[in-house]
């Protein structure tokens, strides 16, 4: 069994950067983006494991996930954080995600966060 993630935990290499945990993504149909600027169309399902938490409903009846994938989901879209880590999904199928960020501290400024979803597989 591998070893739960927690997204609030430093990588061992860097204190300044974090990984989330693992989320199964099933694609169930994948259509290229309208235009240059534009993300890919993705229909989806996300898995999340047993020990991210579920939010209160919604608005709209749906229950909601408190870890930092779904916030990252909610905020920027799947497809849009994808493309941003480098890695989009472009097919059909099933596969490995997680969250990710890193602090960047300047000197003269705040620290400034950088974060997204990042792919770990596909199977």
């Amino acid at each position: 069994m591998s070893p739960v993630l927690d997204f609030t935990q430093p990588s061992k290499n860097d204190p300044s950067e974090w990984e989330g945990l693992v989320h199964a993504l099933t694609v169930t149909r994948a259509e290229p983006p309208d235009g240059k600027f534009d993300d890919w169309h993705l229909e989806y399902e996300i898995a999340h494991p047993w020990c991210c938490k579920e939010g209160e409903p919604h608005y709209t009846g749906v229950t909601e996930y408190t870890c930092e994938l779904a916030y990252l989901e909610y905020e920027a879209g799947l497809a849009c954080c994808l493309q941003y880590s480098g890695t989009p999904v472009t097919a059909p199928g099933f596969y490995l995600i997680r969250s990710w960020g890193r602090k960047i501290t300047h000197w003269e400024l705040s620290p400034e966060y950088d974060n997204g979803i990042g792919l770990v597989s596909a199977v």
